[in-house]
């Protein structure tokens, strides 16, 4: 499964590969974490330029990035815990962009998270599960929250399930997504879903904002990672 669950070539096509823009990080801790049942961990503050704005979120310490590609129409970025990599990964936090698609009608953050639903429920419909998080407007866009999961990846041959905390977000211009998924031991059955394990792990992302691009700004991209 992997990045294929979020087959956003469906939405928009795309192009050729070539070299991603570098994120900006700054290190930080969240200590609201802990109070929704996750470990205090550092987080690392990254603001990534992604077509028309800048994706603004925080990753645990000790993640690295695994891949990163760009292109007219497309950009994604995989990051494993340092040790780890595509071939065999226990978490993977995947970000991504598809570009000029939030005019389009026909397209919704409910729409766009259920299109990725969609891939999980057809690579495993006997032990998928699925359940909605949060809708609305988060950070002065329109965003959907949900946690899918598969109990027999055939990513990995059905020898671990796969759930993914999917996060999506409509921009300006363009659609945005951020998906934090886990392996962990099969299951045959839908595996029930933790809901406060996974606030938690949204909890250490937030908050994942868009900023606009202000003309002429350089790295580390100061009015995103401090707005006044």
């Amino acid at each position: 499964m992997g990045q294929d669950r979020d087959s956003t070539d469906a939405v928009k096509g795309g192009g050729d590969s070539g070299a991603a823009p570098a994120p900006v990080m700054t290190e930080m801790d969240t200590p609201e974490a802990a109070a929704n049942g996750a470990p205090p961990y550092a987080v690392v503050k990254s603001a990534t330029p992604i077509y028309s704005q800048l994706l603004y979120l925080g990753y645990p310490k000790g993640f690295t990035t695994a891949s990163e590609n760009t292109s007219p129409q497309r950009y994604i970025r995989e990051s494993v815990p340092e040790g780890e990599g595509l071939a065999a990964w226990t978490q993977m936090i995947t970000i991504g962009g598809v570009k000029d698609t939030a005019s389009e009608a026909t397209i919704s953050p409910a729409g766009y998270a259920e299109h990725i639903a969609g891939g999980f429920r057809r690579a495993c419909l006997n032990s998928f599960s699925q359940k909605k998080m949060s809708e609305g407007i988060a950070n002065g866009y329109e965003q959907y929250v949900m946690v899918v999961s598969c109990g027999q990846s055939p990513a990995t041959a059905g020898r671990t399930s796969e759930s993914a905390l999917v996060i999506v977000i409509k921009g300006e211009r363009d659609y945005y997504t951020v998906q934090w998924a886990e392996r962990s031991m099969p299951s045959a059955m839908p595996m029930p879903i933790n809901m406060a394990k996974w606030v938690g792990r949204y909890q250490q992302l937030a908050p994942v904002r868009l900023c606009a691009k202000v003309a002429g700004e350089k790295e580390p991209y100061p009015s995103c990672l401090n707005p006044g």
